[in-house]
């Protein structure tokens, strides 16, 4: 007897097979990697890529390299796809291409321990469904920066410390550990000389808005006599959710990052961290 839990015509509406991860997956990182192994001899990713059984559109393809361009990890066309000294270092991470520059820019600012922080955070979702509403009472832009700071203050307590034992969020604050050791570990070769030296800046607040700023890839911009925001996707609709620590931002910022945008009452913006037209020039690959 088999029992399911959903209807008859919920089952008849459902595709005889599931869809091909290749056409469900974000192919940056697929791309990456196939460029650092590509041999002349072996044929070119791109085109092995179109080669296989269930190939993924040129549209898509398009999109991922100009991505790839805007962040500066690849350089040339068709062909002439190579990656860039920067992209070479990232493919060697184990995350995503995103993530992976967001770790050098960390280097690049002297800011390397929180850029660890939040590529770890961001490489465990579960970790922003929590500290919601002692989210609010932080004097803070970001909600990746409060939970940041929450996991720091979590990583501080030593292992016999009843508070750690337990802490609500425990669970989910062992596996950021747990990711952020990892890709430590990827880094090390890249900081092994002077390590104090790549965190001059890591305290600072702008540095670590700046690192959000690059690992983020939507921007949404404040629409002043609606109060509401453009995305890309939404024109003038958009609001900050009631969870943000920017909900109740009474000096609002005309730019903000964000990492989700859901529609249930109105389309909201999750996790935003407020930047400006500078930072966005500076650190994101938007254009």
């Amino acid at each position: 007897t088999c029992y399911r839990l959903y209807t008859q015509q919920d089952h008849e509406a459902f595709t005889e097979y599931t869809e091909p991860e290749i056409l469900r997956m974000d192919l940056s990182q697929l791309v990456l990697h196939s460029l650092s192994l590509f041999h002349p001899n072996s044929g070119h990713p791109l085109n092995l890529l179109r080669e296989a059984p269930d190939p993924p559109s040129n549209t898509r393809l398009t999109q991922t390299v100009n991505g790839l361009l805007a962040q500066g990890l690849v350089t040339g066309r068709g062909h002439a796809l190579r990656l860039t000294p920067l992209g070479q270092a990232v493919s060697t991470l184990p995350a995503s291409p995103r993530i992976g520059r967001m770790l050098f820019m960390g280097l690049a600012l002297r800011a390397i321990e929180p850029a660890l922080t939040i590529a770890a955070l961001l490489s465990v979702p579960k970790v922003f469904s929590l500290l919601q509403d002692s989210a609010r009472d932080e004097e803070r832009c970001s909600d990746i920066i409060v939970r940041l700071e929450a996991f720091d203050k979590y990583s501080k307590l030593q292992s016999k410390d009843k508070r750690k034992r337990y802490h609500p969020q425990r669970i989910v604050f062992d596996q950021v550990s747990r990711v952020r050791r990892q890709l430590a570990g990827a880094m090390e070769s890249f900081v092994k000389s002077q390590p104090e030296r790549w965190n001059a800046n890591a305290h600072r607040v702008g540095a670590q808005a700046s690192l959000i700023c690059g690992a983020t890839p939507h921007i949404a911009h404040l629409v002043h006599y609606k109060n509401n925001f453009s995305t890309r996707d939404v024109v003038a609709k958009a609001l900050i959710h009631p969870s943000s620590v920017n909900f109740d931002n009474s000096k609002r910022t005309h730019w903000y990052v964000y990492n989700e945008l859901r529609t249930t009452k109105a389309p909201y913006l999750h996790l935003t961290t407020a930047t400006s037209p500078l930072e966005l020039a500076l650190f994101s690959d938007w254009s």
